[in-house]
């Protein structure tokens, strides 16, 4: 995954919902597609950095209300090493996670 460089990035998803992408934070394939070069750092580093679009990382995306859309399942999956095809619905991202073992309440 591509890393964000020295600015905040704002994108919306397929939804319509907004993500943020901090300085230094790794960004999903659908992101990355969305961005030029110079949204990207120059020397992407090997070590794992911090996913802050999730609020820390601590459990899935809700199922139902704010934040419960395809692009917060689609971050989610791609963060636990799944890869993503631009052409799932929400419900086939989160049955994607259950066959993986991946939490999803």
């Amino acid at each position: 995954m591509a890393v964000i460089g020295e600015h905040t990035v704002y994108l919306r998803d397929d939804d319509g919902t907004v993500h943020s992408f901090l300085p230094g934070q790794r960004v999903p394939a659908w992101a990355a597609k969305q961005m030029g070069p110079h949204c990207f750092a120059k020397d992407q580093p090997d070590e794992e950095v911090a996913d802050f679009s999730r609020g820390g990382g601590e459990g899935p995306p809700p199922r139902a209300g704010a934040g419960s859309g395809r692009g917060a399942w689609a971050d989610y999956a791609a963060a636990h090493g799944i890869d993503v095809d631009e052409d799932w619905k929400r419900d086939q991202i989160i049955d994607a996670c259950e066959d993986k073992g991946i939490a999803v309440e």
